[in-house]
């Protein structure tokens, strides 16, 4: 029994197979190291071309602007008139014809051959007039009226707002609505005339008197009314002898 015993003591145990693991060469290390970086290196170089490239592109391609909004404008035509920096607002859209461009003539002095000339009582201004065609009617009341047979005319000077001349104009002569009296051949002139700014209405039929009518600005308070008068030339005879 003995000896079995120590046969069994000195039976060798089976052991488990150990693993080894092998060191990785130091060439493999330097390997996978560099291919690292390498891709580092690549994907920063291919970053930085394609923001070069782009830069180019857009240097080299012609920049088109963005297109500009511009506000509009829409022009209307004013009936309101301004004389010697006064202008009058308060004016009815559908009682005064839209006023178009008129050019200005420039009037002088000028007392024809035979005629005369005849003042107003107050000797504020005077006028002239053809003795052989007109007669002097009356001369009160700051005007002063000339009369053939079935005619007359007149020229006044009168107190003046220093806003539009046609409406001026219109009421003066009572008239409401100016369109209605216009005749076919109704047309208007702009006259300077001893630096007063004088408008003209021809073919303006109110009566059969006559069917020229205008007026002259002296300044922003007063303007001389022409009612039914045969021309411009009576314009050219108007003397102010004194300030109204």
């Amino acid at each position: 029994m003995e000896s079995l015993k120590v046969m069994n003591n000195n039976q060798t145990q089976p052991t488990e197979p150990a693993i080894i693991v092998s060191p990785v060469p130091s060439s493999q290390k330097l390997f996978t190291h560099f291919f690292i970086v390498g891709g580092i290196v690549l994907l920063l170089l291919v970053a930085v071309g394609g923001y070069f490239l782009g830069q180019k592109s857009k240097t080299n391609s012609p920049s088109i602007p963005s297109p500009t909004t511009y506000p509009q404008v829409t022009t209307q035509p004013t009936i309101d008139e301004t004389v010697n920096g006064k202008t009058n607002t308060n004016l009815d859209q559908n009682q005064i014809p839209t006023p178009t461009t008129i050019p200005t003539t420039s009037l002088t002095y000028n007392l024809p051959s035979g005629w005369r000339t005849v003042q107003e009582d107050s000797k504020t201004f005077e006028i002239g007039y053809d003795p052989r065609i007109y007669s002097v009617s009356t001369t009160n009341n700051n005007s002063i009226l000339l009369a053939k047979v079935g005619t007359h005319y007149s020229v006044s000077l009168l107190p003046y707002n220093g806003g539009s001349r046609h409406q001026f104009i219109y009421d003066k002569l009572a008239i409401k609505d100016p369109n209605q009296d216009k005749m076919p051949t109704y047309h208007e002139k702009e006259y300077i005339y001893n630096g007063w700014s004088c408008l003209v209405l021809y073919g303006l039929a109110l009566s059969a008197s006559g069917d020229i009518h205008g007026m002259c600005a002296v300044d922003s308070s007063h303007a001389f009314l022409l009612e039914s008068i045969p021309d411009e030339q009576i314009i050219r005879t108007i003397k102010l002898l004194q300030n109204p």
